[in-house]
């Protein structure tokens, strides 16, 4: 019975020990996921952020280029859609 009762009890720290160092993979495991997604979301705003402003600089060349409006209108739709880009 004594035997029993040690070994029940080695084997529940050994289940504690497990499930702490699980818990605190888990954990490092989530961290490190979080800090993954933080970082694409920086990527992504710096990535919108250069996008508006090649927007921005490709307007004022269409407004440079004093083409008709009809044109002008046609020539930033087509830039929204992704289709016309001027170079930088």
């Amino acid at each position: 019975m004594c035997y029993y009762f040690n070994l029940s009890v080695l084997v529940g720290l050994i289940y504690i020990k497990h499930y702490v160092n699980l818990s605190f993979f888990s954990l490092i495991v989530w961290k490190t996921v979080q800090t993954i997604e933080v970082a694409r979301t920086i990527v992504q705003m710096k990535q919108r952020e250069r996008f508006r402003r090649h927007l921005f600089i490709c307007r004022l060349k269409i407004r440079e280029m004093k083409l008709t409006v009809k044109i002008q209108k046609e020539i930033k739709r087509n830039l929204y859609k992704g289709i016309f880009s001027f170079p930088k």
